[in-house]
């Protein structure tokens, strides 16, 4: 729900829209109908078969996030910045990127709607209401492992996993 729905009404929803692209809509509720049906952001990356993301959620910012997973094949892990496989992504609430993602770079071959990157399976993603940090989990090959999120951050996939070096964020929780 938008942070403003009271007024706007507006649900976002992030669906599977072909076996090969995902995608962020709004809906305006009328009445408990989904009316004026808008695509925010297209053509986001998927496999169809798994870990292909569908967690999404408002930040404090007032920014919308989500995450996608590797697409269980590997996709836009390590340093690649092309793809939004397996990163968090952060737009304004109309679909555009927001200017001050951290790999944002206009023209350049970077998709500027990375936020954070280097996660195998991010299904689920929350904000903690008290500090505003973005709390991700993802599956990883052999734990699940739960991270605060900022900007730019890596989780090592598919590097590392439950045995990140320094410049990689590491597990606040894992199991």
């Amino acid at each position: 729900f938008d942070p403003n729905y009271a007024v706007n009404r507006y649900v976002y929803l992030f669906i599977t829209a072909t076996a090969s692209k995902q995608q962020i809509i709004r809906y305006t509720d009328a009445n408990s109908v989904g009316t004026a049906r808008t695509v925010l952001v297209d053509n986001l990356p998927t496999a169809g078969n798994n870990h292909d993301g569908g967690g999404i959620f408002f930040g404090l910012d007032g920014k919308l996030y989500w995450a996608i997973g590797d697409l269980g094949n590997g996709t836009g892990v390590n340093a690649d910045l092309t793809s939004l496989a397996s990163k968090v992504g952060r737009a304004n609430p109309d679909g555009t990127p927001a200017n001050d993602n951290p790999f944002n770079d206009g023209v350049g071959p970077n998709n500027e709607y990375i936020w954070a990157r280097g996660f195998r399976n991010p299904f689920t993603l929350t904000f903690q209401p008290a500090t505003g940090q973005l709390w991700v989990n993802s599956v990883g090959t052999n734990y699940e492992q739960v991270f605060v999120v900022g900007a730019g951050d890596h989780a090592g996939y598919n590097m590392y996993e439950n045995n990140q070096p320094a410049g990689f964020i590491t597990p606040v929780i894992k199991y």
